[in-house]
C-alpha cells in the first residue's frame, strides 16, 4: 500500500465497488504502512513515511454486517466476517463457508453443506444453525431482502448442513449468497462474533482490529494491527483520510462524493451496481423504436465515463456488468460519429 489508499468504490456504468483488500507487494521488503520512494521536484519535501494503519468507524455503532450502516461501519465488517460464497473476478460464486451443495430436480431446494472446522472470535465452532440464522435475517433486512425475496424457508439438517427452499427456481442463488455471517446469539452485541481474519477489540485506550491467530484460512495477513479512528460521520472520514490520519477513503461517485487526487493510490473494484441512461418515450418524436435505436448507438459511452465519473466506470451496451463472465461481448457494437 502506498503513502494514502484511496478505495475508488465508484458504482459505474457498471458499477465499481467492493470490500477492503489488504495485500503485500512480494517483490519487496517494504512494510504495508511504508511509503514507497518517489521523485519530487527540487525543494519538494516528501511526506515522511506512515508508522501505523488506520480506519474509520463509527464507535458506538454497530458492526453487525446484516444491519449496520453503509460506509465505514460496513467496511470493517468486511474484515470480521465471511459469507458462504465469495465472488470471484467474474461474479463467479466460490465456495467458502460452504464446501459444497446440491440442487433438487425442480430447482427449489438448495441443500447446503457448511464448512468443518471453522471458529468463531470467541473459539466457538460454526454450525448451520449460525448459518441458517444469518440467511433468515438477511432475507428480512432492508440490505438483503430484496435479492432474497425468493427464499421461502431455510431449515438445518443436523451441524453441518443448511436447507434453503425457494418460492420458484433461481440458479443465481448461490452468488446471492455472498451474506456474511455471524454466530446465534450475539447479533446484538457492537461487534458480533465472525469467522473473518481480523477481530475487533476494544481498550482503555480505544479499539483497533487485532490480526486473528486462529483464523480458519490460516494465510498470513499483511498488519497485525490496524488502528480504529473515531469518525461520526462521512465528512470527517473524508477530512481524516486528507489529514492522513486513515488510509483508506471509500469515494462513491454517483452519491456526488468527490473523486481525491494527488499522493495516493486509487483502485477501482466492480460491482454489479449499473448507471442507466434514459429517454422519455412521453415525447412524441421519442415513441419511434428506430430512433430510440439510433440514439442507443449515438451515446459514446466511454465519453460519459470519463466526464461525469472520471474514469472511474466501465462502459456497457448490456444490463449486466462487463466484468461478469456472462457479459456479451461478441454482441457489442463500435460506437462510430458517422
Amino acid at each position: 500500500l502506498g503513502m494514502a489508499l484511496l478505495l475508488a468504490l465508484c458504482l459505474l456504468l457498471s458499477g465499481c465497488g467492493g470490500r477492503i483488500e489488504l495485500t503485500v507487494d512480494n517483490e519487496t521488503d517494504m512494510a504495508p504502512w511504508q511509503e514507497a520512494e518517489e521523485e519530487t521536484d527540487e525543494g519538494e519535501q516528501a511526506p515522511a513515511a506512515l508508522t501505523s494503519f488506520a480506519l474509520a468507524y463509527h464507535a458506538g455503532q454497530s458492526l453487525d454486517p446484516i444491519t449496520c450502516g453503509d460506509g465505514a461501519q460496513l467496511q470493517l465488517a468486511t474484515l470480521l466476517y465471511e459469507p458462504l460464497f465469495q465472488l470471484d473476478g467474474e461474479f463467479s460464486p466460490q465456495p467458502l463457508l460452504c464446501t459444497g451443495y446440491t440442487v433438487s430436480e425442480d430447482g427449489l431446494v438448495y441443500t447446503l453443506s457448511i464448512r468443518q472446522g471453522v471458529t468463531f472470535s470467541d473459539g466457538s465452532q460454526l454450525e448451520a444453525r449460525d448459518v441458517a440464522s444469518s440467511l433468515r435475517r438477511a432475507a428480512a433486512s432492508q440490505r438483503y431482502g430484496s435479492r432474497l425475496r425468493d427464499i421461502r424457508q431455510v431449515t438445518t439438517r443436523g451441524s453441518d448442513t443448511v436447507v434453503v427452499t425457494l418460492a420458484r427456481p433461481n440458479s443465481h442463488l448461490p452468488a446471492l449468497l455472498d451474506i456474511p455471517v455471524v454466530k446465534t446469539g450475539t447479533e446484538e452485541d457492537a461487534a458480533p462474533a465472525g469467522t473473518g481474519p481480523y477481530l475487533f477489540i476494544t481498550s482503555g485506550e480505544g479499539a483497533f482490529l487485532a490480526a486473528n491467530p486462529n483464523w480458519w484460512q490460516g494465510r498470513t495477513l499483511p498488519l497485525e494491527r490496524i488502528e480504529l479512528v473515531d469518525a461520526k460521520d462521512s465528512d470527517t472520514v473524508l477530512y481524516l483520510f486528507t489529514a492522513r490520519e486513515i488510509q483508506v477513503y471509500a469515494a462513491d461517485l454517483t452519491r456526488g462524493e468527490a473523486a481525491l487526487s494527488g499522493r495516493l493510490d486509487a483502485v477501482d473494484i466492480p460491482t454489479a451496481t449499473m448507471q442507466f441512461l434514459g429517454i422519455n418515450t412521453r415525447r412524441a418524436a421519442l415513441q419511434d423504436q428506430e430512433l430510440r435505436r439510433v440514439l442507443r448507438l449515438g451515446i459514446p459511452r466511454e465519453t460519459v465515463v470519463e466526464g461525469y465519473l472520471s474514469g472511474h466506470a466501465a462502459p456497457a451496451q448490456f444490463a449486466i456488468s462487463p466484468a461478469s463472465g456472462d457479459y456479451p461481448a461478441e454482441m457489442e457494437t463500435a460506437y462510430s460519429l458517422e
